[in-house]
């Protein structure tokens, strides 16, 4: 059974269908589980403690307790073969190209293209990956 993340999440092909009890890691294989195919997952490599949110809270009205003004939803986008890594943050609105790399309690708002490897509060590229051509980004 996967797991409802978002509304407005995109994360491409597959399922998240295995648990590595070992490394405490979520994988995410290729196989779809009659799974809405913008809804599902491709290899992407989930840490524990991850957050993804499509929701922003809004604070315009001055007037208005934050918690009581509406939510704002923003599609949220991770390409296939990420790595997620303990305890970041992908917050509403950031889209991952194929391949990038989240460093451990990073807060990504963004995007970001292929084969980056971002890290820190807020993220940033700190390096870009061996094999990603400036096509693929």
């Amino acid at each position: 059974m996967v797991p409802n993340i978002c509304d407005n999440l995109t994360l491409n092909k597959g399922d998240l269908n295995e648990h590595d009890n070992k490394t405490g890691q979520t994988h995410a294989e290729p196989e779809s589980a009659g799974v809405p195919e913008d809804k599902v997952l491709a290899y992407i490599l989930l840490a524990e403690n991850v957050f993804i949110s499509d929701v922003d809270h809004t604070w315009s009205m001055l007037g208005l307790p934050i918690h009581q003004q509406p939510n704002k939803q923003s599609d949220t986008e991770i390409g296939k073969n990420c790595l997620l890594s303990y305890g970041c943050v992908i917050l509403a609105g950031t889209k991952l190209g194929e391949g990038v790399i989240v460093g451990a309690n990073s807060a990504v708002r963004g995007e970001y293209d292929c084969g980056s490897i971002v890290a820190g509060s807020p993220a940033k590229i700190i390096k870009v990956r061996d094999g990603y051509s400036s096509k693929e980004r």
